[in-house]
């Protein structure tokens, strides 16, 4: 599904946010 791959990249963005803020 479009939608669940959606929620997946930005779960994974919000990671990367993370990652880099830390």
């Amino acid at each position: 599904m479009l939608l669940n791959h959606s929620f997946e990249i930005i779960e994974t963005a919000i990671l990367l946010l993370i990652k880099t803020k830390g």
